[in-house]
Parts: structure tokens; C-alpha cells; sequence
């Protein structure tokens, strides 16, 4: 085995804890924390890949779940593409 394949496979055994504490903490819905947690794992390491790709993947969850719960159902605004938009006065010439 290659120093570049044992380095890989130390670091692997090293971060993967790392990850799984992530997913565990996200799949609890605390999200924050799994990104907080995921953002651990530095960029030279072997599974920064995988820690970016569920911490992208959270970060949609999150900013999904802020939509909602600000009142934005839809994807792009409260009047966004599938909604029938603002309420009219009856009169208004619209």
C-alpha cells in the first residue's frame, strides 16, 4: 500500500466519527449542530468531500425550513410561481 493510500485510510478512520456524529445530530433535526460539527473535517482531508456535501445538503434544509416558517410556502416567495398571488379588493380595476 501506497503512503498516500495508508495516509487516506488514517485519516478516514480518523473523520469518519467525526461524520457520524453530523448525521446523527442532523437526523435528530438538529441541523446547526451537524453542520457545525461536519465543518470539522479540514479540506485536505480524505471524506472533506463527503462532510461538504452533507453540510450543503443541511444548509438546504435549513434554509427551507426558515421559508416555511416565515410564511413562504413556496419556492420562490409567498406569491411565487405556483400560488395565485395577492389577495384583490373586489373593484380595484385588477
Amino acid at each position: 500500500m501506497s503512503i498516500k493510500n495508508w495516509t487516506a485510510q488514517l485519516q478516514i478512520a480518523e473523520d469518519r466519527p467525526i461524520l457520524n456524529q453530523a448525521k446523527k445530530l442532523a437526523d435528530s433535526g438538529n441541523l446547526a449542530a451537524a453542520i457545525d460539527v461536519a465543518s470539522q473535517i479540514d479540506p485536505d482531508r480524505a471524506l472533506y468531500r463527503e462532510a461538504r456535501e452533507a453540510i450543503k445538503g443541511w444548509t438546504s434544509q435549513v434554509a427551507t425550513l426558515s421559508r416555511r416558517s416565515r410564511g413562504f410556502p413556496f419556492q420562490y416567495g409567498r406569491f411565487g410561481p405556483f400560488s395565485p398571488g395577492p389577495p384583490r379588493l373586489l373593484g380595484d380595476g385588477n
